[in-house]
This record gives structure tokens, C-alpha cells and sequence, in this order.
């Protein structure tokens, strides 16, 4: 598959959201009951599916405005062995949360997905799945999502692994998160959105985004 890469560039970029989870003055969401929990310790953003059917999120407000171009990255660490759920990130969605987007892997990392689908399921608008990815899971993982104009690029470990139309994406409402499928526990180190303004170029690579 030939991956539709925009070479553009970077002509300012700025942090709007930055979150090292030494505290909760970012306000993420924390609970506990029967079905999930959430707490922050120790650096780290902790978040648990306990639920035995549905998937769960958890989120928080994105200071972006529709339409502008940015890069969402954060690390990932999967802290429940030998589950083959997925995990990951949700966005542009909100409270009524009837249609998301999400990029998330497998926790054998063998499969990358990347949809956007409503709450339930009973609709999937978009939809691309690779295998056999090989991903060590048991180190933290890297995920990173580039927007830029027409196009949304997907990242892990700073390895381009899908490039799409955003036409494909909803952009509902300013929400993004975490993914989570039933049974499985993660913690995060970052968070991270830049906002960014671009210049089309003749040369350039996406790759170099996360450099800054």
C-alpha cells in the first residue's frame, strides 16, 4: 500500500497541552467502582477496564480548535499480562459521544486499528487493520497521531504505519482520551498536543514532527 504522504513545513508550532501526570491539575478523570478505575501515582496516569463486555475511555478537553493541524502523543504501558485487547487513543468526540475515532494496537502487538465508529459498534464508517505488527508490548509504546491539513498520519514508536484523508475522521466535538477494552490495565507517562501551522514545501518528513 502506497501511504499518501504531505510534505509541508513547520513554519510555528506550540504546545497547548502537556501533562507528565505529576498531578491532577489537568483534571483527568478518576474513580473507582465495579466497572473501572483511574488514579495518578508516582508519574504515571493509571486506568483499568474491569468491565467484562464494553470498552471504556477515559477523557479530557483538547484546547484545539476545529480544523487546526496538530500532533496528540503520548507513551503507553501495558501493565496487564498476556491480554490481546486494545488499547489506545480516542478523539473528536463529545459528551454525547454517538461517533469517535480511535488508534489503537492489540495487547500482543500484532494489530493496529484505526476506525471511526459509533459508541455501540453497529456503524464502522472507517476502518483500516494491519497484522502481524510486532510490537514489543512489554516496553512503553509510543503513539502519535499527525494532522496536517487534508490528512491524518498515525505513528508508533515514531514509525509511520497509516496515513488517510481526514474526511474518513468525525470531528464532533473537542474530546480525547484513552481506550481501553475489557480486562486490561495501562498507565501513561505523557500527554501531549501541539498545535501547528504549516507551509506546503517540496521536502520534508513527517517523521521530523516529533522531533520538536
Amino acid at each position: 500500500m502506497i501511504l499518501q504522504l504531505n510534505n509541508h513545513n513547520v513554519l510555528h508550532s506550540e504546545i497547548v497541552f502537556e501533562d507528565n501526570f505529576k498531578n491532577n491539575i489537568a483534571n483527568w478523570e478518576i474513580n473507582k467502582n465495579l466497572k473501572e478505575q483511574s488514579f495518578i501515582k508516582d508519574g504515571y496516569y493509571w486506568m483499568e477496564n474491569k468491565d467484562d463486555h464494553n470498552w471504556h475511555y477515559f477523557k479530557n478537553v483538547s484546547p484545539l480548535k476545529r480544523g487546526e493541524n496538530f500532533i496528540i502523543d503520548t507513551d503507553i504501558e501495558i501493565m496487564s499480562p498476556d491480554n490481546i485487547g486494545h488499547i489506545g487513543l480516542v478523539w473528536g468526540f463529545d459528551d454525547k459521544l454517538e461517533q469517535l475515532n480511535r488508534f489503537c494496537i492489540s495487547g500482543d502487538g500484532d494489530r493496529l486499528l484505526v476506525t471511526n465508529f459509533e459508541r455501540n459498534n453497529l456503524s464502522i464508517f472507517h476502518r483500516y487493520q494491519s497484522w502481524r505488527q510486532k510490537i514489543d508490548t512489554k516496553m512503553p509504546i509510543r503513539l502519535s497521531i499527525i494532522k496536517i491539513d487534508k490528512y491524518f498520519h498515525f505513528l508508533i514508536n515514531e514509525k509511520l504505519v497509516y496515513s488517510c484523508n481526514g474526511k474518513h475522521f468525525t470531528d464532533r466535538g473537542p474530546l480525547f482520551g484513552y481506550y481501553i477494552e475489557p480486562g486490561i490495565l495501562i498507565r501513561s507517562s505523557k500527554m501531549k498536543i501541539t498545535r501547528l501551522i504549516t507551509k506546503a514545501v517540496t521536502d520534508d518528513s513527517i517523521s521530523q514532527l516529533l522531533k520538536n
